[in-house]
């Protein structure tokens, strides 16, 4: 949850982001070009490495890396196959 509310945010009113699956989230950025977009999903996951977490299980703060993929909307695309190539590209 705290990951999810840092990453929410941190993006624009008409940005959408949502936990997908485990601990996987998919971020939304209408009508931003892929360079700009990989820009500011690589803010967010910089904000959030850098960020310790309380968890109440753990004694001490930890901290969480993201991997990241970035894809653009392209025509007979739908949500599986955005997130099929968005997972092909992950670093």
């Amino acid at each position: 949850r705290q990951i999810g509310t840092m990453i929410s945010g941190l993006l624009r009113a008409e940005d959408l982001s949502a936990r997908y699956a485990g601990g996987s989230f998919v971020v939304v950025l209408p009508e931003t070009p892929l360079q700009v977009a990989e820009i500011a999903l690589q803010r967010i996951a910089a904000v959030v490495r850098f960020t310790e977490l309380a968890i109440a299980a753990a004694e001490e703060p930890i901290t969480v890396a993201l991997s990241l993929g970035v894809t653009a909307f392209e025509a007979g695309d739908d949500a599986e196959s955005l997130i099929a190539r968005a997972r092909e590209g992950m670093r």
